[in-house]
């Protein structure tokens, strides 16, 4: 047993860097991003020593257009093969959580050793095969202040429906080895929120009647109204929630 889990250990790889990514929303491009009304709720604007426009874009339509979905069923199934070890991922569900989004799934992880080889003919003898399961969860942190996004990896939990150390063995091929399933969950939310850009929030809020709304709060023109918000996006901040995007665009200070 402890020649299987070193040769485990060996396979999985083991490195212990944390993804952290962040970009400027104003330096992105609003190419092939639709604009759905129906993605900005709750839109309303505060006039006092600064004037602030606040909106939601609910879960449905920024799972949608993060393409979280997508990215769930691209790692689902068998995830590694070789001759002494098989990975399954299954059962793979996310939703958004205050500051965040968690992922919670089920893993299975068979492996085997070499018993014996034969010389005359190098017909290998193997183990039978031992099968383990358990489950895990994944959290990420999002965040946008004054136009600046923010991804990064955060808590982590791995289950095993036995006990021993293949748990660990395990969480260092999702967590931490190269191409681990934590760095592509970071890498697509982060990469969703660059097309989801201040830019195409500012048309979003502009399509849903933002400018002319401004313009009963304030004396100033739609036309005005409009470059006031497109203005704005670059200084766009945002939380998320269970409820969504909650964004904020100091439109005068």
């Amino acid at each position: 047993m402890k020649m299987i889990f070193a040769r485990s250990l060996l396979l999985f790889g083991i490195t212990s860097t944390l993804f952290i990514g962040c970009s400027t929303i104003s330096n992105f491009k609003r190419d092939n991003v639709p604009i759905v009304k129906q993605c900005v709720q709750n839109f309303e604007v505060a006039i006092g020593s600064q004037w602030i426009a606040r909106a939601t874009i609910p879960p449905n339509c920024l799972e949608q257009t993060l393409h979280i979905s997508e990215l769930l069923q691209q790692n689902q199934g068998r995830v590694k093969d070789t001759d002494f070890q098989k990975v399954d991922i299954s059962n793979l569900v996310g939703s958004f959580i205050n500051d965040g989004y968690k992922v919670n799934g089920n893993w299975k992880l068979q492996i085997r050793e070499v018993i014996l080889i034969n010389r005359d003919n190098n017909k290998v003898h193997y183990t039978p095969w031992t099968d383990d399961t358990g489950s895990f969860s994944q959290e990420i942190s999002i965040r946008i202040d004054n136009g600046t996004i923010f991804v990064q990896a955060t808590n982590h939990s791995l289950n095993r429906d036995k006990q021993g150390l293949i748990r660990d063995l395990l969480g260092d091929f999702l967590v931490y080895g190269k191409g681990n399933f934590r760095d592509k969950l970071v890498t697509q939310v982060r990469d969703g929120l660059n097309a989801l850009n201040g830019a195409t929030i500012a048309d979003m809020l502009i399509e849903n009647g933002a400018a002319k709304q401004l313009t009963t709060k304030v004396p100033i023109n739609e036309q005005q109204a409009i470059t006031l918000i497109n203005a704005a996006s670059k200084r766009m901040n945002a939380r998320i929630s269970p409820k969504g995007l909650d964004i904020s665009l100091i439109l005068k200070s």
